[in-house]
């Protein structure tokens, strides 16, 4: 399992950054990985696929594509994402309404 790098979040024509957007885009990409490495994992084990040809799972913790596994990858993918969104506009660490305090 691995760290799913957030990506910076690019400026729209504004120059300003919709994190949200960003956050969503993290989410689906990480999905569409975890998702497709489920596939790998099972062509594997099927006997379809060499076990040396499967690629490193980008999953945060162990995923079997349930429910509680979808919500932990979507957060996993977007939080970077959300805790720029909560920070002040120009500040580096987050204020009072900080999401890493929760």
């Amino acid at each position: 399992m691995t760290d799913t790098p957030a990506g910076p979040a690019t400026p729209d024509t504004n120059g300003t950054v919709d994190h949200r957007l960003a956050a969503h885009r993290a989410a689906v990409a990480h999905l569409e990985a975890c998702l497709a490495h489920l596939d790998q994992q099972a062509e594997v084990d099927a006997g379809y696929l060499e076990a040396e040809l499967l690629g490193e799972d980008p999953s945060s913790a162990p995923f079997d594509g349930c429910e509680d596994c979808l919500v932990r990858e979507v957060l996993h993918a977007a939080w970077p994402h959300l805790l720029a969104e909560a920070r002040p506009s120009g500040s580096e660490g987050g204020g009072a309404g900080d999401l890493e305090q929760v």
